[in-house]
């Protein structure tokens, strides 16, 4: 998404100090000195998106957390329980139930499509057991083009449909190398097996871990149609700026933030001040806290951003 012009002439470092927090705290100075009033005169420009869809929770429910105190205080909840021992649709339809009309999930996909498996052994698709054979066990992960990865999708959709999840992640680890073949790979998968049109207004994130670089993949992100999820506060600022993760081309981003690097439980306010920053910047933005804090930090971001789109609107 390319910023409108003349962007310089936006910069106002004092911005972010017109911001109060409830309580009287104010938010301090974001790293990019944009500032929330220079970002309030740029959504009124021509051509920058102006309603926004921003949500913030954390990766799982935090140890002995009902859900019912969880959405009392937060509206977004990712889980990873599809990731290895997907339960039945029914348990999800009853999890759906019990959280609030408003309340939105994110679900991991399961591990058979995005990491190879390694040995026979059981794998659970929707609550059931099934025994994959040997054979069957190198068609999985990769994001491949195997009947046990298409079924493994079948699955994820129903499942999606049952908790009607807003977004589903697929996390493709390290060893799915920046390659031609894999980028060959990420086409496919995207236009055929897990094709928009197959998971309606469920939104399809794409997590490259490893060697990817956050600009080069959410450039071909936003060639398949998906979404590009990333960590910007655990990149290295010298390969990845700040200012690159406020400049991504995309109207939406999925941030996860894993709290590596930090010797801290938590994440320092600053950090998450200039996260807010960046976030405002996009359309549709899901912010994802896996820290140890998680739920606290979560908690911090979402009143930031609350005050930050109500200055902007």
């Amino acid at each position: 998404m390319s910023l409108p012009k003349p962007w310089s002439s936006m910069l106002r470092p004092w911005a972010w100090r017109a911001c109060t927090l409830p309580g009287g705290r104010r938010l301090g100075q974001g790293i990019y000195g944009l500032g929330l009033a220079a970002l309030a005169r740029a959504r009124r420009t021509p051509g920058w998106p102006v309603v926004s869809e921003h949500q913030v929770g954390c990766a799982n429910l935090p140890a002995r957390m009902a859900r019912a105190h969880y959405f009392g205080k937060l509206s977004f909840l990712e889980t990873d329980v599809l990731f290895a021992n997907p339960p039945r649709p029914s348990v999800l339809a009853r999890w759906r139930a019990e959280a609030p009309d408003d309340a939105g999930f994110a679900m991991i996909a399961p591990q058979i499509i995005t990491h190879p498996q390694h040995g026979k052994g059981a794998q659970h698709h929707g609550g059931s057991r099934v025994v994959l054979t040997a054979a069957e066990v190198g068609q999985t992960g990769h994001l491949r083009a195997t009947d046990v990865v298409r079924r493994a999708v079948d699955s994820l959709i129903e499942a999606a449909a049952a908790l009607r999840a807003t977004a589903v992640v697929f996390r493709t680890p390290p060893t799915f190398t920046p390659s031609s073949t894999n980028r060959e790979v990420l086409r496919t998968f995207f236009a055929e097996i897990a094709a928009a049109d197959r998971f309606g207004a469920v939104a399809r994130i794409w997590e490259p871990q490893g060697l990817w670089d956050p600009h080069t993949a959410a450039v071909l992100a936003a060639e398949l149609g998906v979404i590009f999820a990333g960590d910007p506060l655990a990149s290295d600022p010298v390969a990845a700026p700040p200012e690159l993760w406020a400049s991504l081309p995309t109207d939406g981003v999925y941030f996860r933030l894993s709290g590596l690097g930090h010797a801290r439980r938590s994440f320092p306010e600053l950090e998450l001040e200039s996260l807010a920053e960046t976030v405002v910047r996009y359309r549709r933005a899901w912010v994802v806290f896996s820290n140890v804090d998680a739920f606290a930090d979560a908690r911090r971001f979402a009143a930031m951003l609350d005050v930050a789109d109500a200055t902007i609107e």
